[in-house]
């Protein structure tokens, strides 16, 4: 794989290293300099295979969305196509924001757009799925995080929503609104 990420003008930031029962990972970079981790999953005891991505229906605790903002979308696009076979299925015009493409492999998985100028660098965001997106805000003030972006509807009903950890990590939740707000 390491090879992969040469010839498409990526990077290898650390080597393949294995984690006893758990998998085979790497710490990568795209053209652009965004960092990502890929990994190979040991298989689950009793067979089946990893489900970290919520690809089918949506699942508490799982990834349910990949959210790439980057200086250059279209060089992602096709790095990420030739290496893992993501396509372009769509897109959204976020007017003077650009374009908001959707990504599909076997199944939608996220979205590449233009980074933002307030953002320092290109960056993924991963949205993990909660049960209710209002609690999620009430349990992030109550442990020391701050709210970046309130919960915002987003197409298909649910509500996204960034924030920072006391740590000063970003985050990304999305779920159902449960407790309508007033």
């Amino acid at each position: 794989m390491a090879q992969a990420f040469a010839s498409a003008q990526g990077s290898v930031h650390m080597p393949p290293q294995d984690i006893p029962g758990v998998g085979l990972f790497a710490l990568v970079g795209d053209p652009q300099g965004v960092m990502f981790y890929i990994m190979t999953p040991t298989p689950p005891p009793g067979g089946g295979s990893s489900q970290p991505f919520a690809a089918t229906e949506p699942m508490v605790g799982h990834c349910a969305w990949n959210e790439l903002a980057t200086a250059n979308p279209a060089a992602a696009l096709n790095f990420y196509h030739d290496l893992f076979g993501w396509a372009r299925d769509g897109e959204m015009d976020m007017g003077a924001l650009g374009k908001y493409e959707f990504l599909r492999h076997d199944f939608m998985l996220g979205a590449i757009m233009p980074k933002m100028p307030e953002m320092p660098v290109s960056m993924w965001t991963h949205y993990f799925r909660v049960s209710d997106i209002d609690a999620a805000v009430s349990a992030i003030k109550a442990n020391g995080g701050e709210i970046v972006q309130e919960p915002t509807e987003i197409p298909g009903g649910d509500f996204s929503m960034n924030a920072i950890d006391p740590q000063g990590v970003a985050f990304a939740l999305v779920g159902s609104r449960n407790q309508r707000n007033n």
